[in-house]
């Protein structure tokens, strides 16, 4: 039993090929076939290779040269409607004599429209739907002989015998199945696959061979030839099989395929000379049969080869009367047909006509417009949008074509645009007429609504307006309404200017001026052709000649053209701007829209975001826009909206002297806006040369001892301080020696060094860090097993591997100073006299001290404009302090390493916003500057900060300056330092909000770093002349903390901030009248950990004391001061607060914390949390103003098309008139809203989508960290993996009742806990990409601390473990029982009590 036909045809290839390709469509995946192969039986014992291409990238030009250039045995799996666009190839292929079999299965056709269907299932009985013949007719010249079936055993059995036929004719040949989508899709079919027994009787070793030595023989075929009859070019080579040998071989086949399975089929051969043969010359009349996709068509090809027959010279049929030829037509399959119906053509006596006239499909569905149809994307929503009733999609039905599986011409929609556009051009005119028409009876201000709309008819907004007015002047006059006037108010739609759009394909650009684009852009009509590019970079067409045509360049050639280039992945204001334009320029425009499918089938929108960004980085797909109009005005048509330019693009621009105007407009960007991806690789190129050159001229004429090159590995500084050390010894000992991170070397490029030395520093289980991954996927070697894995490679090891343990005691030192001394002495190196060892300390306390409070290099670094990275390692940790990270995009790696460019930096900015309080005024300025200088989007973080990503370094400073005049600031967002302070947003309790917000502000004040090395870099305050640079830090110091420093405000009973995970945290008690009566103070809370160090370890804070308000600020000071000072500064893994409390006891912290307080603490005071969550939707505080909390997924505040959230909280914004509180799981409560304005927001929370609530529970309380592609020490994907992992619970939770309960599930993309997965109910953190350890039994209040369930799942492994547990959640609970606590109750994981036993699994 197979389920398919393309499973039989799957069989038969996979058992007589060398070679398959699979051609995929976004209605047919045949490669999928080929994966459920179970027999993988093949006559040459080695199986095939197997290679998938997609429909729209010109398949066969691939798979013809492929078997032009290997002579393989191919066979091709596809469907009908690939053949038009292959005709070129198959026409190559038939003459090279490659042995191809290409199996289609023949693509149903609409009859409605005449266009191929996508075979999407309409839901109606009958079918809309017949199948098509047309296109293999089409290709019946191609020199292909073609087999037809119309079951599976026959595709089967003829697809065994197509390939021996191929091969022992050297021809190759067409096998077309006919399973209508009913029958393929309904049931199994019944075949006999012997192929095992076949094959082997078919093709031997003697044909293949013969086969090998014709193909030999075939010379090679110019470009020139590429429609060279195959008959015409094959009288060149005598071994050429004649149509009769064919023929013959393809019966004695069939009869040897009969003799083995008992299946008979017969051959027919249709040749002019046979078929006038076999033909009584009495014959007067012939009646053609034939199916005609649709009524209109003239000539059929069966009807036009029959009539040709007769006029061929020296046919069989001169000296006798040529009878008449009738075309007989029917329409759908032609099952439906009688007796009487062919008894009737036959009787007759028209030349031309279809047998079935009155033919209706059964239940034909009416065509779908195509943005409501199953292939919407996203940019037909945003038309949808931005143009609402005036849109108009002129071949917007279901097909394929937009997806370029079916090249489906403009010009049908055009014609009829013309024809719309023309109907309401003759409307203005008559208009104009009327208006000037004396004569006429008509009001005047009928008439001036009339003049004005003629006007401005143009203009979308000003035609409306002025037409409406007319038209309500019409309905009132309309009894007395005669002549031109009842012709007006007859066609008063006309009076709204629509948008006319053509949607197109990317099969388009391969042959601009056949697909009919050239004749919309020489048009002048006001039309806009959307043409989608769906094809991936990393799959693009390599060769040349089949390389897609720029229609974008081609239309900015052409001259009056609007043309922009789109990415909806990449920027969705870039796509609103250019539709907008497009629609409102008068002329034609082309917007070109990017949206790659990888797969077709499981399309993934981290996969489509991926290839998106590697398109534009690279300039395979420049963002621009070109505005003919703008010339107009003395302004600069062109607009680069990205980084990068093609090649081609940057010398049009040079030539029309664009590029210069752009340069002046924007000279920070000269150097990168106008640098092709060619170019800065060529330049890149140079100065590594340059460098290698100056590095071996200082090395030869330095130091005399040999060289050394030391590789490091190092998510934080150890193993980089350790090679700093290195160096320095080094010197000492007379040694040439330079240093760098292991992924910035090539292992080919080892061979070439004497001595190279390895300093990793492993994590979890071996892990190799970030900036050595890339060496370790070249070695696949372990991190453990690197010294071996090198020994194995033919190198000499110096000194036996060493290794350290940070964890130990005095950490890796004791390791290191035994292995160091070795290593000099294996390197012929004395020990030093004289020279005193440095003291041990902090590498990160040194950085600290050198840099000058906080300054070090960074003013300098950000002068350097030839690189976008800072250069010192050292000024990357500094920025921390002031609230940056130098970051790189991981999606873009590889890619831009192939290049030879360095790595896509830029920076994160994280905003300090104590208790996530903000203005609209400050909201506003926030969703400014991250269009203009991050990367459009607005992250609310965990820890109620605004934070900014993909911040280029030339724009670094202008980032922070707005931020500052923004009146918010960055300093001590990140850092080793008392962080941005979280409070609880607590709408409900509005005055006590107001108090403990008012708390947390003075204290984040009073613990922040009074450097004025900040003011300095970014706000450039400049010192007096002759000033000295003397700072003082009276709470750091100059070394700071020795890790960050984290604080919170909870407000019972709310628990949202997760006040147990946090280094210090405030939970406000209050009086019985709801005033503050004070806080108890909570320590030693933290979240992370390292995968495989059980050293390391989340930790639930304690209670200690309860403190009054006016207590708090000092009693948090004095905290964090004994952690100043007892806090581990040697070992960064193991030096936060929690390690320094578990290490010396919780009472001693107390006691050494009372001793600093001048007053004494008292004893905790009760309190209840009831859970960790927002509150959703509309809520009113005790005050009467209302707060409404919106649902922000993951926190990333961005427009899409089906929800414009940046744009919807700008607009509210505007008009608002409270404040903007950030709320600690990473969503947005609009807060202080008066009840006169209540409605006026409701409006707009409807209108952009914010006032959807109707999540379930699981997706309501989900959290994620941002790990890929930005964070450098994410292992798997985060914020863009979650929702999707969640929604695959999605439909389990609604059937068993747990849609609307609240479980708390966090994801973080490593260890370091930045989402707090370690209090969650359900946590999932990143082990490797695509494989997470699942946590469980974390309190629902936060609590509770959860524990590792299982390593390593992947989502099918994850799915299939939690949804029994959520089953038996529903089934077994007890009535308010939450999920953390039942996991525990049943047995399923053990309770954590304490951070200690966090690993104890037993």
């Amino acid at each position: 039993m197979v389920s398919t036909a393309f499973d039989a045809l799957a069989q038969a290839a996979f058992a007589s090929s060398e070679s398959i390709f699979a051609v995929n469509s976004p209605s047919s995946h045949p490669a999928e076939a080929i994966d459920r192969l179970s027999d993988k039986y093949t006559i040459s014992n080695t199986s095939p290779s197997v290679t998938a291409l997609q429909v729209n990238a010109d398949p066969f030009q691939k798979i013809q040269e492929s078997a032009a250039t290997h002579k393989e045995l191919t066979s091709v799996l596809a469907t009908s409607d690939v053949l038009l666009p292959a005709i070129p190839h198959l026409f190559k292929a038939a003459a090279q004599r490659s042995a191809i079999v290409v199996h289609v299965e023949t693509k149903e056709r609409d009859i409605s429209s005449n266009i191929h269907s996508n075979g999407t299932n309409t839901g109606h009985k009958g079918n809309a739907t017949v199948p098509s013949y047309a296109d293999l007719l089409a290709v019946r010249q191609t020199g292909f002989g073609v087999f037809t079936s119309d079951n599976a055993q026959a595709a089967f059995d003829l697809a065994l015998v197509a390939q021996a036929a191929a091969v022992q004719t050297s021809t190759p040949f067409l096998n077309a199945v006919n399973v209508s989508s009913h029958e393929s899709g309904s049931k199994q079919h019944n075949v006999v696959l012997d192929h095992q027994k076949v094959a082997p009787a078919l093709i031997s070793e003697q044909d293949l061979a013969a086969h090998k030595e014709r193909q030999s023989a075939v010379s090679e075929i110019s470009l020139s030839s590429l429609y060279l009859n195959p008959q015409d070019s094959s009288k060149k080579a005598s071994t050429v099989a004649s149509t009769e040998e064919i023929y013959s071989k393809v019966e004695e086949l069939l009869a040897v395929l009969q003799k083995q399975t008992g299946r008979t089929y017969r051959p027919i051969e249709y040749e002019e000379r046979h078929f006038l043969e076999a033909l009584p010359k009495s014959v007067e009349r012939i009646v053609v049969y034939e199916q005609a996709p649709a009524a209109t068509t003239a000539w059929t090809p069966l009807f036009l080869d029959v009539s040709a027959s007769f006029h061929a010279a020296g046919n069989a049929w001169e000296g006798h009367a040529v009878p008449e030829i009738a075309s007989a037509r029917y329409r759908g399959s032609g099952s439906a047909l009688t007796a009487e119906d062919v008894q009737g053509a036959v009787a007759s006596d028209k030349p031309s006509f279809i047998i079935n006239p009155s033919y209706v499909p059964n239940a034909a569905a009416p065509a779908t417009p195509l943005q409501e149809s199953d292939i919407d994307t996203p940019y037909i929503q945003m038309l949808n949008q931005v143009f609402q009733d005036r849109l108009n999609i002129e071949n917007g039905v279901k097909t394929n074509s937009v997806w370029g599986s079916a090249q489906q011409s403009p010009e049908f929609g055009y014609g009829s645009l013309v024809t719309k556009i023309g109907a309401r051009s003759r409307f203005a005119d008559l208009v104009s007429k009327t208006v000037q028409d004396s004569t006429l009876k008509i009001s005047e201000t009928l008439r001036k609504a009339l003049t004005q709309w003629h006007l401005n008819r143009s203009d979308s907004k000003l035609a409306k307006r002025h037409g409406d007015e007319a038209i309500a002047l019409l309905q009132e006059a309309k009894e007395d309404l005669v002549g031109s006037l009842a012709e007006i108010n007859a066609q008063s739609s006309q009076f709204a200017k629509p948008s006319h759009w053509l949607i197109g394909a990317d099969a388009w650009a391969f042959d601009i001026a056949n697909s009919g684009v050239h004749h919309v852009i020489s048009s002048n009509a006001d039309i806009n052709l959307l043409i989608l590019d769906t094809e991936p970079y990393t799959s693009r067409a390599q060769n040349p000649e089949n390389r897609k045509k720029d229609i974008g360049l081609y239309a900015m050639n052409y001259g009056s053209v609007y043309v922009a280039s789109v990415a909806v992945y990449s920027s969705y204001s870039h796509v609103l701007h250019a539709l907008i334009e497009a629609d409102q320029y008068q002329g034609p425009s082309i917007v070109l829209a990017y949206l790659p499918r990888p797969d077709e089938k499981n399309v993934s929108p981290i996969t489509i975001l991926k290839e998106t960004k590697l398109a534009i980085d690279t300039g395979y797909w420049p963002l621009y826009r070109w505005n003919p109009a703008l010339e107009e005005k003395g302004e600069e048509p062109f607009r680069l909206d990205s980084e990068r330019i093609k090649a081609d693009l940057q010398q049009f621009l040079e030539r029309e002297n664009h590029l210069s105007l752009i340069i002046q407009q924007n000279p920070d960007l000269a150097r990168t806006l106008t640098r092709s991806v060619e170019s800065e690789a060529k330049d890149r190129d140079a100065a590594l040369k340059k460098k290698a050159k100056d590095d071996f001229a200082k090395l030869m004429g330095g130091l005399g001892g040999p060289p050394v090159l030391i590789l490091f590995g190092s998510d934080g500084s150890n193993a980089e301080g350790l090679v700093k050390r290195l160096v320095k010894g080094a010197k000492l000992r007379n040694l040439s020696a330079r240093y760098s991170a292991m992924d910035d070397v090539s292992i080919e490029d080892l061979t070439l060094e004497k001595h190279v030395i390895f300093v990793v520093s492993t994590a979890g289980q071996g892990e190799f860090p970030v900036n050595a991954r890339e060496f370790w996927k070249s070695l696949s070697a372990a991190t453990e097993e690197l010294h071996a894995k090198l020994v194995e490679l033919g190198a000499t090891p110096l000194v036996e591997l060493g290794q350290g343990n940070d964890q130990d005691a005095d950490s890796y030192e004791t390791a290191w100073a035994t292995w160091e001394p070795q290593l000099w002495e294996s390197l012929g190196c004395k020990p030093l006299e004289g020279v005193v060892e440095e003291p041990k300390k902090s590498a990160d306390d040194a950085m600290k001290i050198a840099s000058n409070f906080l300054r070090g290099t960074l003013a300098e670094g950000l002068l350097d404009d030839t690189t976008g990275q800072l250069r010192a390692e050292a000024d990357t940790k500094l920025t921390k302090f002031h609230g940056i990270y130098q970051q790189d995009d991981r999606d873009l790696r590889d890619e831009r390493k192939a290049q030879g460019l360095e790595k896509a930096f830029s920076f994160m900015v994280r905003v300090r916003v104590p208790g996530g309080v903000a203005t609209p005024a400050q909201w506003l300025a926030m969703d400014s500057i991250s269009d203009v200088t991050a990367n459009g989007t607005l992250k609310l973080t965990t820890r109620q900060a605004f934070q900014f990503h993909g911040v280029l370094k030339r724009n670094l400073k202008k980032n922070i300056q707005l931020i500052n005049k923004s009146l918010l600031d960055t300093i001590a967002a990140c850092g080793d330092v008392n962080r941005n302070i979280m409070c609880n947003p607590n709408p409900h309790q509005s005055d006590l909000h107001k108090q403990v917000n008012e708390f947390a502000t003075k204290l984040s004040n009073h613990l922040l770093p009074k450097t004025s090395a900040y003011r300095e870099i970014w706000l450039d305050e400049k010192l007096v002349k002759g000033e000295a640079v003397v700072d003082h830090e009276p709470l750091y110091g100059p070394t700071y903390l020795p890790r960050k420093f984290k604080i919170v405000v909870a407000v019972p009973p709310s628990n949202d901030v997760d006040v147990f995970a946090h280094d210090l945290g405030f939970i406000a008690i209050t009086n019985k009248d709801g005033s503050l009566a004070g806080f108890n103070v909570t320590v030693g809370g933290g979240m992370g950990m390292t995968h495989g160090n059980k050293k390391t370890y989340p930790r639930t804070a304690d209670i200690i004391a309860f403190c009054t308000p006016e207590q708090a600020i000092e009693t948090g000071e004095k905290v964090m001061l004994v952690q100043r000072d007892f806090g581990d500064r040697m070992n960064r893994k193991h030096a936060r607060l929690k390690y320094t409390i578990d290490d010396r006891g919780i009472e001693w912290f107390k006691t050494e914390l009372q001793s600093r307080l001048p007053f004494q603490l008292e004893e905790p005071r009760p309190f209840k949390f009831t859970d960790n969550a927002d509150r959703y939707g509309w809520t009113q505080g005790q005050d009467k103003l209302w707060h409404y909390c919106c649902y922000i997924e993951n926190g990333r505040v961005k427009d899409t098309p089906a929800e414009p959230h940046k744009t919807g909280l700008r607009e509210i914004a505007k008009i608002h008139q409270g404040e903007f509180r950030l709320t600690p799981n990473q969503h947005l409560v609009i807060a202080n809203i008066k009840e006169s304005e209540k409605a006026r927001i409701q409006l707009l929370l409807e209108q952009y989508k914010l006032d959807k609530l109707n999540y379930t529970g699981a997706m309501l309380n989900s959290m994620a960290c941002v790990a890929f592609p930005t964070c450098g020490l994410a292992m798997a994907e985060s914020e863009r993996y979650l929702p999707s992992l969640v929604s695959k619970f999605e439909s389990t939770l609604e059937e068993i009742g747990l849609r609307d309960d609240a479980i708390t599930i966090r994801m973080t993309g490593c260890p370091n806990g930045c989402a707090r997965p370690y209090v969650a109910e359900i946590a999932f953190v990143g082990k490797a990409y695509g494989a997470y350890n699942v946590y469980l039994g974390g309190g629902h209040h936060g609590e509770r601390l959860n524990k590792l369930y299982k390593e390593s799942l992947t989502e099918p492994e994850i799915v299939a473990e939690l949804t029994p547990m959520l089953r038996r959640y529903a089934a077994e609970r007890l009535e308010g029982e939450f999920f953390g606590d039942f996991v525990i109750r049943v047995g399923i994981i053990k309770a954590t009590l304490s951070g200690k036993t966090f690993h104890d699994l037993s």
